[in-house]
C-alpha cells in the first residue's frame, strides 16, 4: 500500500448526513365534477369560485358572468383569471349555453283613467248628434265648369294659289 492509501483509510471517517423526511402537506379531498376539480383553496382561482358560488346563492340561481367578472375586478384578480375560472366553474356545475336571468314581476303605477263626463254637455268624449249644434257641416260643393270641348273635326286649310 502506498503512503496515500493509508492516509485515506486512517483517516476519521466524516458521517454523511441524514437524509431529511419529507412529510407531504395533507391532501384536501376537492371535489371534481364533469372532469373538473375544484381549485385548492387560497388562491385567485379559489377565490373566483367563492365569488360565483356567493352570488349563486344570493340570487337563487347561477351566477351570471356580468356579475361575477365585476366582483373580480374589485378584488384585484385578473379579469383573464376571473374569466377562465367562471368558465371552469360553469363546466364543473353542468350548466351550459348562455344563462339568462329570471324575469321578475315589477309593479308599475299606471295613471288613473279618465272619469266619464256626463253626455251632452260641452267637453264630453261622446261624437255630436246630427242637427246639434256641434255637428260640422258639409263643405259644399261648387258645380264643376265644363271643359272646354274641342271640334270634332279640323277645320279646312287654305291654300294660297299664286
Amino acid at each position: 500500500m502506498s503512503s496515500e492509501n493509508k492516509a485515506i483509510e486512517t483517516a476519521p471517517k466524516l458521517k454523511a448526513p441524514a437524509p431529511k423526511v419529507v412529510v407531504p402537506a395533507p391532501k384536501i379531498a376537492r371535489p371534481s365534477c364533469n372532469g373538473i376539480s375544484r381549485p385548492k383553496p387560497g388562491g385567485n382561482c379559489f377565490r373566483v369560485w367563492e365569488i360565483a358560488d356567493e352570488i349563486t346563492e344570493k340570487l337563487g340561481e347561477a351566477a351570471p358572468r356580468k356579475d361575477v367578472l365585476e366582483r373580480v375586478t374589485k378584488a384585484s384578480i385578473p379579469l383573464a383569471t376571473g374569466a377562465t375560472q367562471y368558465n371552469l366553474w360553469r363546466n364543473f356545475n353542468g350548466l351550459s349555453g348562455r344563462l339568462v336571468p329570471k324575469v321578475t314581476a315589477v309593479k308599475v303605477k299606471l295613471p288613473k283613467p279618465p272619469t266619464k263626463k256626463p253626455a251632452g254637455k260641452v267637453g264630453s268624449n261622446k261624437p255630436p248628434t246630427p242637427g246639434s249644434a256641434k255637428m260640422p257641416k258639409p263643405p259644399t260643393k261648387k258645380p264643376a265648369t265644363p271643359a272646354p270641348v274641342a271640334p270634332a273635326t279640323p277645320a279646312p286649310a287654305t291654300v294660297a294659289q299664286s
